[in-house]
C-alpha cells in the first residue's frame, strides 16, 4: 500500500471520531505507528497469528512443533514496536484456536514489555488474555457481561459452535470478575449492512466495564482496473471469470475502495461522537453539553447553532467558548428567538460542535459533534374531544364467532378475529379492500442477511439461514382480539400478535381506534385497497395505531 494510503486513512478515521485501530491481522509498516503517534489513535497490535480453518485440529494449539515459530513472530512485533506510545494493547493474534503454544507466547512477549495488557479472542478459559475478548456478540450477551451474569450459549450459538463456524464461548461471573469487555470485532459492514450500531454503542457507555469494540472493518478490500476505454473500475469474486468465488463478501469496509464514504460512516461518526447535548428549557435557550472525552477538554471546539422552521433557519449564531472539562457537563444559554411563524411551524434547534483551528487532520470549522432538539410549540393544540358528535354517530360494535364489526351510517369495518385483519371497509360506495390487511415487518435485506454461511455449502445455508423478516407476517400467529368501547361514539379494538423467533419471543400489539364520524389518519399493512371514486371529504380511511414490539 503507497505510503500516503496511511495518512488518508487515519485522517478520514480522526475526521470521523473514530480513535482505535486493531491491526487485523498482523503488524504493519512503521509509518501507520508514527502517524497514530502524532495525531492520537489507540493501536491494539496484532501478531501475524490466523490458523482459522485449522484451528480446530491443534494448530497451532499445543503442537510443539508450532511453538517456535509463533513464540517468534510475538517477539519480533514488540521488539519492532514497543516503542511507540500509540500501542496500548498487544494481541497474540486471530481465530487460531486455543492451547499451550499461546501461554508461551504471552511468556515471552513480558520478558519483553510488562507496560502492556494482553488480548487474545480465542482464549476460552481466560488463563492467558488479560480481556475477555468478544467476537460478533449479541447485545444480550453484552448486556449479561455488563450486568455481571453469568453467560451462556444458546442452542443456536452451540450448533454454530460444534459446526466450526463460531468459538464456543461460556463465563460465569466469577471468571471473568475484574476482566474489561473488549468486542475485537463487531457490527460486520458488508456493504449496505452495519445495523442496530447504536444498540451497542449505548452499551459501551452504558456500562464500566464493557471498553468498546472494533468494526469489521474499515475500507472496501477490491481490485482497481481500468477497461479498454479508460474507465476505473472496482472489481471483486466473480469478476475475473472464475467459477467458484464470494462475490463481495471482502467488501466489507465503512469507506469504498476509493476511500468515498459508505452511508454507515456517518453513522459511526454520530455514534461515536464525545459531545452529548440535551435540552434543559429550550424556551430559555438553556441546554446541558456534557464532555465525554476522558483526558482533553473543549477549549478547541466552538458551538454553531441554528433555530430552525420547517427545515429553514431564522435564527443563528456561535457561542465561541464553551470552558467544559474532560468528564464534565455545564449548561449553556443560547439567545434564540423564534418568529411569529413558530406556533405553526415544525421548530428546531440545531447543535454542531466545530474546530476554531486548523488541525493536522482537518480544517478549521470541521464538524466534530452534533445535535438536533425540537422544539415544541409554547401553546399545545386543544385535544380532540367527542362533544362535537350526535346520536347519528353512534357506532355499532357487535362481535361474532369469526369476526367483528364497527359501524354506523357511514362506514362499516370487519376485522377477523382468526388473523386480526381488517378484512372488509366499506364508506357507503362498495367495498375498498381486495385483500386483507395485516401488519407488515418485513424490510429490505441486508448484505449481512444475504450473506450468512457465505462459506458454508448451500445445504448448511438453507438450515443456519432463516429469513425472519421475510416470513415475520406470514408466521405471526394472533392470541386474542379485544374489543374496548370507550363510550358510544369511540371504539379501539386491540390485536395481540406473538411470532417466535429462536429463544427470544417478538411480541406486538395492534391496536385500532374509530370515531363515529369519518375519520383522520391512515392505514399500515399489507394487502390492497381498491381505486375509490370518492373526494377526500367523502373518503378518509379509519385510524390505525401500531404500538410494539417492547
Amino acid at each position: 500500500m503507497p505510503e500516503y494510503r496511511y495518512a488518508e486513512d487515519i485522517k478520514i478515521m480522526k475526521q470521523n471520531n473514530i480513535n482505535a485501530i486493531r491491526t487485523s491481522h498482523y503488524p504493519n509498516p512503521s509509518r501507520l505507528y508514527e502517524l497514530c503517534d502524532e495525531w492520537g489513535i489507540y493501536v491494539m497490535d496484532e501478531t501475524d497469528m490466523e490458523t482459522h480453518g485449522v484451528r480446530n485440529k491443534n494448530c497451532p494449539g499445543d503442537h510443539p512443533q508450532w511453538t517456535g515459530a509463533v513464540v517468534d513472530r510475538v517477539s519480533r512485533m514488540v521488539e519492532l514496536n514497543k516503542n511507540h506510545p500509540c500501542i496500548i494493547i498487544w494481541s497474540l493474534g486471530n481465530e487460531a484456536g486455543d492451547g499451550s503454544n499461546f501461554k508461551e507466547m504471552k511468556s515471552a512477549l513480558l520478558k519483553l514489555d510488562t507496560t502492556r495488557p494482553v488480548h487474545y479472542e480465542g482464549d476460552h478459559t481466560l488463563e492467558v488474555s488479560d480481556f475477555v475478548s468478544l467476537m460478533y456478540p449479541t447485545v444480550e450477551v453484552v448486556d449479561s457481561f455488563g450486568n455481571h451474569e453469568d453467560v451462556r450459549l444458546n442452542m443456536l450459538y452451540r450448533v454454530a459452535a460444534l459446526a466450526g463456524f463460531l468459538d464456543p464461548k461460556e463465563f460465569t461471573k466469577e471468571q471473568y470478575a475484574g476482566k474489561p469487555i473488549i468486542l475485537c470485532e463487531f457490527a460486520h459492514a458488508l456493504e449496505n449492512s452495519l445495523g442496530n450500531f447504536d444498540e451497542f454503542t449505548n452499551r459501551f457507555e452504558k456500562y464500566k466495564n464493557v471498553c468498546g469494540g472494533y468494526i469489521w472493518d474499515f475500507v472496501d478490500q477490491s481490485l482497481r482496473i481500468k477497461d479498454e476505454t479508460g474507465q476505473e473500475k472496482w472489481l471483486y469474486g466473480g469478476d475475473f471469470g472464475e467459477k467458484e468465488g464470494h462475490t463481495y463478501f471482502c467488501a466489507n469496509g465503512i469507506v469504498f475502495a476509493d476511500r468515498s464514504p459508505h452511508p454507515s460512516l456517518f453513522e459511526a461518526k454520530k455514534d461515536y461522537q464525545y459531545i452529548k447535548a440535551f435540552p434543559v428549557d429550550l424556551y430559555k435557550g438553556v441546554i446541558d453539553v456534557q464532555n465525554h472525552y476522558v483526558f482533553k477538554s473543549l477549549a478547541d471546539l466552538e458551538l454553531y447553532w441554528e433555530v430552525l422552521e420547517d427545515g429553514i433557519a431564522v435564527s443563528k449564531g456561535t457561542v465561541k467558548t464553551l470552558g467544559i472539562g474532560a468528564g464534565k457537563s455545564k449548561h449553556i444559554a443560547i439567545p434564540f428567538e423564534l418568529t411569529g411563524n413558530s406556533d405553526n411551524a415544525e421548530n428546531h434547534l440545531a447543535l454542531s460542535f466545530r474546530l476554531k483551528k486548523k488541525t493536522p487532520w482537518a480544517d478549521k470549522g470541521h464538524e466534530v459533534a452534533w445535535e438536533q432538539m425540537p422544539i415544541t410549540p409554547k401553546t399545545k393544540p386543544a385535544a380532540i374531544t367527542l362533544s362535537h358528535l350526535t346520536a347519528s354517530d353512534e357506532l355499532n360494535v357487535k362481535k361474532w364467532f369469526d369476526k367483528i364489526t364497527v359501524s354506523n351510517g357511514d362506514f362499516t369495518v370487519v376485522i377477523s378475529k382468526k388473523t386480526g385483519a381488517i378484512v372488509s371497509l366499506d364508506y357507503g360506495f362498495g367495498e375498498l379492500i381486495k385483500s386483507p390487511l395485516v401488519p407488515n415487518f418485513w424490510r429490505a435485506y441486508t448484505d449481512n442477511d444475504r450473506n450468512v454461511g457465505n462459506f458454508a455449502p448451500p445445504t448448511i445455508q438453507a438450515i443456519i439461514v432463516e429469513h425472519h423478516c421475510e416470513t415475520m407476517t406470514l408466521k405471526r400467529s394472533v392470541k386474542k382480539v379485544k374489543v374496548d368501547s370507550k363510550s358510544n361514539h369511540h371504539s379501539s379494538i386491540q390485536c395481540e400478535e406473538y411470532k417466535k423467533r429462536h429463544d427470544h419471543g417478538l411480541q406486538h400489539i395492534c391496536r385500532r381506534a374509530y370515531l363515529g364520524r369519518k375519520q383522520h389518519g391512515s392505514h399500515q399493512g399489507t394487502g390492497s385497497v381498491r381505486d375509490a371514486d370518492a373526494s377526500s371529504e367523502q373518503f378518509q380511511p379509519v385510524v390505525i395505531f401500531w404500538q410494539g414490539p417492547p
